[in-house]
């Protein structure tokens, strides 16, 4: 009940207090008890279900209110008028505001429902395998938007039928208060696995030898079988011959047919050998190497060798063998195959002499020149020589069969070389042989190809100078120089250019000036073609001259005549044995393109 105070108003009125403080009136006869204002709890969502991981907007539709209180149901809380909230795991939640102004409060109970997340399977269909092929990671590729786990059907190391064959996963997430479980079909193509044949050419048969077992042996990796072609029992002629198979599996679902060939050789039915041999020398000094070849007849198929010296027997086709001693030797070849065996003697086939002393011999070059003379000695003696002692005439020496040696001073040398073989030594001495003058300064000269043509013109200059020059500089008077010894230069303007060259070496330097050594024309332009005829009538037959009179320095020519024939000559000659009018055309060319003119009906022939 309120306060209230009887205190009498001017008029005669009560003034009646109320309890918000607010002042009333009333009359003396009636008594004002305020109303309290309550609040009305209400709210809304933008949602009432949804997935994990999402927010939710709550919006206050609470009246005479001035506090919220909001639980959301999974023990979180907030005084915002107008929060915003996300739910993290799925399940019911019951949320709650209680509304207040300080007279009251007032609650507001509603649901959200926060739904599990269905997994977002990857997994496309595999690449296409071979029967007999496991399944593996390979196929068995399935990936998942969150953590889980993956259980296929078929399982790895399934072996599938041939054909279309369905794979199934099914997905189990780790956070399952979250997600649901999810699967996912693939399909995969296993095709026909193609056998393996295993069959090598067969060894070599005789003519006559029937196909059988021996040559047909061909085997597969899977159960089936075979025909071949040519079949068992057939005689081959000889040559090199192709042998055929066709494998059929028995699991044919499962496995494709397949084939293979093969090459035997027949060879001509054998005949008994008849022996014969020759060698690359039959005489010579002792140690005496001779190779000795069999050509034999009849095909052999082992070698006996008696070389007629008491040394082992060889079994070679073709042996090598020294006879150490001088003397007279009788050589034997015996031989044999499968159907008989033949025997050659050569007496005294191979005569090996006492080997003598060497006679030594040699040339050199050059023999004369400017120091440091570098000198080639070559070694001309004879008789087997197994060592070599030169004295070079300036102190030094070598031991090298064919030796190079550098000539530092100058002088007169004489040169010695003694060789030596098993029977002794002998030594041949060149007095004054070698003739080293002192270094002079170089004379320049020089050549170059070509010396005239159009712009672009590319010149090689060759070097002619003589007293061994160490370097050289050109001056190819374009503004341009070099240092190489035998350069390239491309003049790219017309005029005419003068070409110096200096070479040096240690005792001095020389120069050679060539004035308007190179001719360069203006730069080549595509020609065009022109030619005059005599005569241009006349009767069957008529031999016309025709003369190219083109421009732009053409290099080739390629004339139509009007009757089916045509020439590559510059100025041909042509007969017409037809009557008619004969239209001519040429066509010239050089690097920078073509041209053709043509004459219409130029030639009249009656």
């Amino acid at each position: 009940m309120s306060d209230y105070s009887n205190e009498p108003e001017p008029n005669g009125n009560r003034i009646n207090i109320g309890l918000d403080g607010n002042t009333r009136y009333a009359s003396k006869s009636e008594l004002y008890v305020p109303t309290p204002i309550l609040p009305t709890a209400n709210f809304s969502s933008n949602i009432t279900s949804s997935y994990p991981i999402l927010s939710i907007q709550f919006i206050d539709a609470s009246q005479n209110t001035i506090v919220w209180n909001w639980n959301f149901g999974d023990s979180t809380y907030s005084t915002q008028q107008n929060p915003t909230h996300t739910y993290s795991v799925a399940g019911t939640y019951n949320v709650n505001l209680t509304a207040s102004n300080g007279n009251d409060t007032d609650s507001k109970l509603s649901t959200i429902n926060v739904l599990k997340s269905t997994p977002s399977i990857t997994w496309s269909n595999p690449a296409g395998i071979i029967y007999g092929t496991a399944l593996s990671s390979t196929q068995l590729t399935a990936s998942a938007s969150v953590p889980g786990t993956f259980v296929y059907t078929p399982t790895a190391g399934t072996v599938l039928n041939t054909g279309t064959n369905t794979l199934h996963v099914d997905f189990t997430p780790t956070d399952y208060a979250s997600y649901t479980t999810a699967s996912k079909d693939v399909t995969i193509n296993v095709l026909k696995s193609t056998p393996t044949i295993t069959w090598n050419n067969p060894a070599d048969i005789i003519y006559g030898t029937a196909l059988s077992s021996a040559q047909l042996t061909a085997s597969a990796s899977v159960p089936g079988t075979f025909v071949y072609t040519p079949t068992a029992g057939t005689v081959l002629n000889t040559g090199t011959k192709t042998l055929h198979v066709d494998f059929t599996p028995t699991d044919y679902a499962s496995y494709t047919t397949a084939s293979k060939d093969v090459t035997i050789n027949v060879s001509e039915k054998p005949v008994p050998p008849v022996a014969s041999f020759i060698s690359n020398i039959t005489s010579g000094n002792a140690p005496l190497n001779v190779l000795f070849t069999d050509t034999s007849t009849g095909t052999p198929t082992s070698w006996n060798w008696n070389f007629g010296d008491g040394t082992t027997n060889s079994i070679q086709k073709n042996p090598t063998h020294i006879y150490s001693k001088a003397g007279s030797y009788t050589v034997t070849l015996a031989l044999s195959n499968a159907v008989g065996s033949n025997t050659v003697r050569r007496t005294s086939y191979i005569t090996a002499t006492p080997l003598k002393p060497p006679v030594a011999a040699f040339s050199a070059t050059p023999t004369s020149g400017s120091i440091p003379l570098n000198v080639t000695f070559t070694d001309r003696s004879t008789r087997s020589l197994v060592s070599w002692s030169w004295s070079f005439g300036d102190g030094t020496s070598s031991i090298e069969k064919n030796p190079v040696h550098t000539y530092s001073k100058t002088g007169r040398f004489t040169v010695r070389l003694t060789a030596r073989n098993a029977a002794g030594s002998n030594a041949v001495t060149r007095s004054n042989y070698i003739v080293v003058n002192a270094l002079r300064s170089p004379v320049a000269a020089f050549s170059a190809f070509p010396t005239s043509g159009n712009s672009q013109l590319k010149v090689t200059f060759t070097d002619r100078s003589t007293g061994s020059p160490t370097s050289w500089n050109w001056v190819f008077g374009d503004g341009s120089t070099s240092t190489q010894q035998n350069p390239d230069h491309i003049y790219s303007k017309a005029g005419k250019y003068t070409i110096s060259l200096t070479v040096r070496n240690a005792a001095g330097s020389n120069m050679v000036t060539r004035s308007g050594y190179i001719s360069v024309g203006a730069l080549l332009k595509t020609p065009a073609g022109a030619f005059p005829a005599s005569p241009t009538s006349g009767k069957v037959p008529l031999r016309v001259q025709f003369t190219e009179r083109s421009t732009g320095s053409p290099t080739s020519w390629r004339w139509s005549f009007g009757d089916g024939t045509s020439s590559t000559v510059k100025n041909p000659s042509h007969t017409y044995t037809k009557k008619g009018r004969y239209t001519v055309s040429l066509t010239v060319r050089n690097t920078q393109g073509s041209n053709t003119n043509t004459m219409s009906g130029y030639i009249t022939v009656s």
